[in-house]
């Protein structure tokens, strides 16, 4: 007997030293992880008798996927304390017990010899909701927390518990890091009927699926939020927006918790990063999102009294679109290089503070969040922030990096804002045909942002000329080209003055003094990049109030 156990012990350690040693990367992580959840989802439509087909549509990737990576990132943050380890220590360890996300399913088959459970989340709220919390979900259903699951979930509170008693030798601080585990896997597995709970109107009556059918009703989920192309049962819209928009929760939950673990990993690197985000390009970019909501509205295409779901759905939005642009920033850095150890030389790679190998990381870790985010829209909204992104690499990457050609770089600049722009129109519109956004407006953004997007090379002259990049101040000289763009925001300033004019004077007059102190800005100081978006900025926002 202490043999096999001295061979289960040496076993063990072998296990545990190859977890805390081998080499884990945000790529392999992720691969590891998604795979995993595809397993899991392909085995559960066997055992789920509610699937409707072999992956039936991206809601349920999408959703599997977000669901199982808030809870993967939030644990670690939560056992923290109970472990006396990084986040990121027991992230590591929860890659490996991530396996157990196959098991549910398996178990379901085998103990309903080939009949299944149907899965699903918690469906108790209120009271209910507190009692289904000490009373393990309570019994079994027709349809939630299966037997496979419930199994699931005590062989991760037995891996927490045994995981902080290696760690402390604390016998009550591992029970309760074990509870607290518990306490979190339950609140992502009943998050509809706490958000329910939360809701003072259901506090009178109604069921979770009342509740969440008149959610559904009274959003664009009912309407334009939605990848079935043809059409298909009511049914199936319904449990796309169940997924959709318990995923877009799902997904900031995960972005917050992947924050807090690189902050407590490495703080100095995350400053670094943040520092570098380039802020007030994604303003500029919300900012179009934005004008294309307007666009709907102008155009008479959107007939929808605006919800709370769907103000939380424009502030998903908002997220994947800065995390676009700022994917794109870490590309064109790591291309850039040589011009910024010329003219930018407070960018981290130059600095140091960040590694290429870090900025490749973060570039895979902005993928994974930029392409699931896009699947929480629709195909129109999917496709154009995959154009936006796949424009912005042509623009910075060999072998064609089409930033060193004048005017091309320009208009590419010009092309992506109309992108956004649709972004914005699509997210609200009734009418999703592209022909149903006037081409002239199209046409009027393009031209207005290919022809002042030289205001960002003024600073960059003699790194880009090193570099044999072709832009309006590398060809005609900063100061020239500083006059020329003034010269054309003045004239757009103009064009823009008229349309404004007629609607309030008032404003236009407020408006004309403010373009003209930030002009001056332009036209005098060496600060070009900054007044030209300060105009931008002026230009642009008070389209929305006409």
């Amino acid at each position: 007997m202490k043999n096999i156990f001295r061979k289960i012990q040496n076993s063990v350690g072998k296990h545990i030293e190859y977890i805390e040693n081998v080499e884990i990367t945000p790529l392999s992580f992720m691969a590891t992880f998604f795979s995993i959840v595809l397993i899991r989802v392909f085995v559960e439509n066997f055992s789920n008798p509610d699937q409707y087909g072999l992956f039936a549509a991206w809601s349920t990737i999408v959703t599997y996927t977000f669901f199982y990576a808030a809870v993967l990132l939030t644990l670690p943050i939560f056992i923290a304390p109970f472990a006396k380890k990084k986040p990121s220590d027991i992230l590591r360890y929860g890659i490996f017990a991530s396996m157990v996300l196959i098991l549910p399913p398996v178990l379901d088959l085998i103990l309903t010899k080939g009949a299944g459970f149907c899965i699903g989340y918690n469906g108790a709220h209120h009271w209910p909701l507190v009692e289904s919390f000490f009373l393990f979900f309570g019994p079994i259903q027709r349809c939630g927390i299966s037997v496979g699951m419930k199994v699931e979930i005590v062989l991760l509170m037995l891996g927490i518990f045994l995981y902080c008693y290696v760690s402390t030798k604390k016998l009550w601080r591992s029970i309760t890091g074990g509870i607290v585990g518990y306490f979190v896997i339950w609140a992502y597995l009943s998050m509809p009927g706490i958000l329910m709970t939360l809701d003072p109107r259901t506090w009178s009556s109604g069921s979770v699926e009342q509740y969440y059918s008149s959610v559904y009703a009274g959003s664009f989920f009912s309407s334009i939020h939605t990848f079935f192309i043809f059409q298909v049962p009511q049914l199936f819209h319904y449990f796309e927006f169940i997924a959709f928009f318990t995923g877009r929760i799902d997904l900031w939950l995960s972005f917050i918790a992947l924050f807090i673990i690189l902050w407590k990993y490495d703080k100095q690197k995350v400053k670094a990063f943040l520092a570098n985000i380039r802020p007030a390009r994604i303003g500029f970019y919300l900012l179009f999102v934005g004008l294309g909501i307007k666009c709907a509205y102008w155009l008479g295409y959107v007939q929808h009294n605006w919800s709370l779901t769907d103000y939380f759905g424009l502030l998903t939005l908002a997220l994947v679109v800065a995390l676009n642009f700022v994917l794109a920033v870490v590309i064109n850095d790591r291309c850039d290089v040589a011009i910024d150890a010329h003219t930018n030389t407070d960018r981290p790679l130059i600095k140091k503070t960040l590694t290429d190998e870090d900025m490749k990381h973060i570039t895979h870790m902005l993928v994974a969040f930029v392409f699931l985010g896009a699947l929480q829209f629709n195909y129109n909204i999917f496709i154009l922030l995959f154009l936006f992104q796949m424009i912005y690499f042509l623009y910075s990457v060999p072998p064609l990096r089409l930033r060193r050609l004048f005017p091309i770089n320009s208009m590419l600049i010009g092309l992506i804002s109309v992108f956004t722009l649709l972004i914005g129109y699509f997210f609200v519109s009734k009418n999703q045909e592209i022909v149903s956004f006037p081409g002239a407006i199209l046409v009027l953004f393009f031209l207005f942002i290919a022809s002042i997007s030289s205001t960002k090379d003024l600073k960059d002259v003699s790194g880009d000329k090193s570099d044999g990049v072709t832009t309006l101040p590398t060809l005609i000289g900063a100061k020239r080209a500083r006059m020329i763009t003034g010269l054309i925001m003045l004239a757009w300033m103009l064009f823009f003055f008229f349309i404004i004019l007629s609607y309030s004077l008032v404003v236009t007059i407020i408006y004309g003094i403010l373009f003209l102190v930030t002009a001056m800005g332009l036209f005098f100081t060496d600060e070009g990049e900054k007044w030209g978006f300060a105009i931008l900025y002026l230009l642009l926002i008070p389209l929305f109030f006409l």
